[in-house]
């Protein structure tokens, strides 16, 4: 049964793969590093990635699932969001919205940017984005995903 409900995750990963657009700015979908992954039933680590890139230096990385760091890492940050951006002196990262979803974007000289979006009660998006511009390049490009489909079909409210 265990692996019968596995398979139905991997199915829905692939189809959330497919509705994914094919082109995000300049940047063409590599989907030969595309990867739809469950270690769990019960919709537990299901994790979808797909890599748009141009070929030189310029790529954004997409996870879509129930990523327990991540997922953790956001609740903990809305949940005390106004007390660590009152006492931080030199933040990286703030809060943002996409498309109506609190999101944390975050800058890293090493990595670029960061974007978590919470996408209901366990699921998130991470849109990690490499010589981006700025942080407005950024969030345009993740406007660029259907955000509310993703929700649909992972069953999120």
């Amino acid at each position: 049964l265990q692996q019968a409900l596995q398979g139905v995750e991997i199915q829905l990963g692939r189809q959330i793969l497919k509705s994914l657009p094919p082109k995000i700015n300049t940047l063409p979908a590599d989907t030969l590093q595309d990867k739809v992954s469950s270690t769990q039933w019960g919709w537990n680590n299901l994790t979808i990635l797909r890599v748009y890139k141009d070929g030189a230096d310029k790529q954004l990385t997409i996870s879509i699932g129930n990523a327990g760091m991540y997922s953790s890492m956001a609740t903990i940050y809305f949940a005390n969001a106004g007390m660590i951006e009152a006492n931080s002196q030199n933040q990286n990262y703030k809060q943002v919205k996409v498309k109506g979803n609190k999101a944390i974007i975050q800058y890293d000289d090493s990595k670029g940017y960061t974007l978590i979006a919470s996408i209901g009660q366990t699921s998130v998006i991470v849109w990690e984005c490499i010589n981006f511009a700025n942080e407005q390049e950024v969030i345009a490009a993740a406007n660029s995903f259907d955000i509310d489909g993703i929700k649909k079909m992972l069953g999120e409210q």
